[in-house]
């Protein structure tokens, strides 16, 4: 969402010319074939899987929910050593009000700041740019006022 007119002119322009396609479904399978990938594509709703050849494939979905199993060495050590607490929802991570992670014992740390999509266990769906910015705005000056007194 948020998509800048110039660029939604480009890609209804793409669509139109046949050189863009929007389909929904799961991925089942991709192998690559030269300069094309083939796709599996089990379209929302379907059993069937439907083959088709392209170019490119954008994989819409957004990021992993559970920071546990992205793969991503930093947040599973952050969890595994108790630093942070992963969702029991899957929604990301557990913060404060003011975004600070909560380690597993419940303790809100000063010096860890979680912002963005890995808030949503907190406040919702919080993906787009201009809502991201808003908490790091507001956040700023917590984290400024934590370290004056640390100073």
């Amino acid at each position: 969402f948020r998509l800048p007119p110039q660029t939604g002119a480009k890609l209804e322009a793409w669509q139109k010319d046949g050189r863009l396609e929007y389909r929904a479904g799961f991925i089942t399978d991709v192998a690559s074939e030269g300069d094309n990938l083939r796709v599996g594509l089990r379209t929302r709703g379907q059993t069937a899987v439907d083959e088709g050849r392209f170019d490119a494939v954008v994989n819409c979905t957004g990021p992993e929910r559970d920071p546990t199993k992205t793969g991503n060495p930093f947040l599973i050590q952050l969890v595994k050593c108790g630093l942070a607490t992963a969702s029991p929802f899957a929604m990301g991570l557990e913060v404060d009000g003011d975004c600070r992670s909560l380690a597993t014992d419940g303790t809100a740390l000063e010096s860890l700041r979680i912002l963005g999509p890995l808030t949503r266990s907190r406040f919702g769906e919080i993906n787009g740019i201009p809502t991201i910015a808003q908490q790091v705005y507001r956040i700023t000056s917590k984290i400024s006022a934590a370290m004056e007194r640390a100073c």
